[in-house]
């Protein structure tokens, strides 16, 4: 009768313990304490034990998907998040510098985070909000930053080869030494912005606004600026060999040393321009507009300026070794029509 007795209770233990296994409350608990889950990661997160996340996730080979959760102001320095997918996140003023978050996908709120020397490789950031975030030294070749928003954010010294950054607002962005090479910035906003020393070869800069932009020592070899508007830029010692300029807008711009070896400038405004010392060898000029620009030293060998337009004031600082009736000079010009000067006071 004992030995029933015990039996009976050993089966009544199993049932037991099988009963609480099965139940939601003990499966939440194991979730968030013992099993390597998603619920238990995003814990870890949120409570800033980035050992551990690590850690687990090195054991953890499904995607792990994070919707809605506020990682606000968090230290997850150093965190690895390749391949995560964090959808509508809060990360404002989180640091997440020299983090891993290749192949991520990220939607949300990123201003003001800490991504210094993080690496975003072929990352997915489309139209996220990283307004006065640190960027700098991070790397985001292939990444795609569309539609992002990147107000006053610091890129310096940032690689960006191969992003996406078409319409993108990078308004008074920092991206001193950066490298866009072959990055697509068709119709983005970096107006007022700081790339002195950047890498934009091969880029497409189609439509972009550089308005007010900090461009000293840029490297444009080989971009495409068709259309960009470069209205009162700073381009000092700039490199456009090669570069596509064709209906750009560089009125006003200071482009002193600049060299546009072998440019098309075809339609390009650079009215009020300063060109002192420039090197236009070989630069299509066809049809642009120089009024009032100064070309006091310009190097203008081989250039070709037909149906380029001057006025008195920019004719004599250039220095031209052509048949002036190759191009304009004007005195005044009204819409759909040019009225022409046919001599200038010193016999220009």
């Amino acid at each position: 009768m004992i030995s029933s007795f015990i039996r009976d209770f050993i089966i009544a233990v199993a049932f037991l313990i099988v009963g609480v296994i099965a139940s939601p409350v003990f499966q939440d608990w194991w979730d968030e304490n013992i099993g390597i889950t998603p619920v238990r990661l995003s814990n870890l997160l949120q409570d800033n034990n980035i050992h551990e996340f690590n850690n687990l996730r090195k054991q953890f080979h499904e995607k792990v998907e994070f919707d809605g959760i506020d990682l606000s102001s968090r230290d997850l320095r150093g965190a690895n998040l390749d391949s995560i997918i964090l959808r509508n996140v809060n990360l404002s003023k989180t640091n997440l510098e020299s983090a891993v978050l290749d192949n991520s996908q990220i939607s949300g709120d990123l201003s003001n985070i800490t991504l210094r020397y993080a690496s975003l490789l072929d990352a997915i950031l489309t139209g996220v909000t990283l307004n006065d975030a640190d960027l700098t030294g991070s790397e985001l070749q292939d990444a795609d930053l569309t539609n992002a928003n990147m107000y006053g954010a610091d890129l310096t010294n940032a690689s960006m080869w191969d992003a996406d950054l078409t319409d993108a607002d990078m308004y008074d962005a920092e991206l001193r030494g950066a490298n866009l090479e072959d990055a697509n910035l068709d119709g983005a906003i970096l107006a007022n912005a700081n790339l002195t020393g950047a890498m934009v070869l091969d880029a497409d800069l189609r439509g972009t606004v550089l308005h007010y932009a900090d461009l000293r020592d840029a490297n444009f070899w080989d971009a495409d600026l068709t259309d960009a508007e470069l209205a009162r830029a700073d381009l000092r010692d700039a490199i456009f060999w090669d570069a596509v300029l064709t209906d750009a807008d560089l009125d006003s711009a200071d482009l002193t040393n600049a060299d546009f070896y072998g440019a098309d400038l075809t339609d390009a405004g650079l009215r009020r321009a300063n060109l002192t010392n420039a090197g236009l060898q070989n630069t299509d000029l066809t049809e642009a507009n120089l009024m009032w620009a100064n070309l006091t030293n310009a190097d203008l060998t081989v250039a070709i300026l037909s149906e380029s337009i001057f006025n008195c004031d920019s004719l004599k600082t250039a220095n031209l070794n052509v048949n002036s009736t190759q191009f304009h000079v004007v005195e005044d010009m009204d819409i759909g029509s040019i009225v022409e000067v046919s001599d200038c006071d010193d016999g220009s």
